[in-house]
């Protein structure tokens, strides 16, 4: 019997071991996450702003709702992100006096207070992730569909496109020079290819 209370007690410790293992990750991802979403749609928003211009003409752009809706999607990122965690420093205090319940006093419904805190940041970090997602398919979207309409295309390039791939032609020849007639043939040989 002293064995399987001891099997128990090793069984407890590794599970202690492993969940706050576990946790510590979990926050570690969380602080990673919220820290790139807000570092890549304040940099993205930046050079989009920054930069759209030197990509495509604006003036002379199509679709522009995509970038705006790009613009919109970063903005709400961070917004999001931020109030992730304000929310979660905020709830802080409500869950230190929801573990005092649940541990020491053992009420149980003291549980769900967290269960629920939990629920509402992670609901928080699935839309920003998702709206972060939509604003870069918009960016790339409207690069893609504008870029085509701005390259330039010679002259030249412009005619084959219209009129297709010309034929190979012969060179033309210059013309020949006035040379006095001296009765010697001038005249230089032509050289094939292959022949000498």
């Amino acid at each position: 019997m002293e064995s399987n209370s001891d099997d128990k007690k090793v069984r407890e410790s590794l599970y202690d071991k492993t969940r706050e293992e576990l946790l510590a990750q979990q926050r570690s991802n969380a602080e990673t996450y919220d820290k790139s979403l807000l570092a890549l749609s304040s940099g993205l928003l930046g050079i989009s702003l920054a930069f759209i211009k030197d990509v495509v003409t604006l003036a002379h752009a199509e679709y522009k709702y995509l970038l705006f809706a790009s613009w919109i999607g970063f903005g709400l990122t961070i917004i999001l992100t931020i109030a992730s965690i304000i929310y979660g420093q905020c709830k802080i205090r409500q869950l230190l006096d929801a573990a005092e319940r649940y541990y020491l006093k053992e009420k149980e419904e003291a549980r769900e207070e967290s269960v629920k805190i939990s629920n509402k940041i992670d609901r928080f970090n699935i839309w920003s992730g998702s709206v972060f997602i939509l604003a870069i398919v918009f960016s790339i979207s409207f690069v893609i569909l504008n870029l085509n309409k701005e390259m330039p295309m010679g002259k030249q390039d412009n005619e084959i496109s219209k009129k297709g791939q010309p034929t190979n032609q012969f060179q033309k020849v210059p013309p020949k020079e006035s040379q006095p007639s001296s009765g010697k043939n001038t005249k230089t040989p032509i050289k094939r290819p292959g022949k000498e």
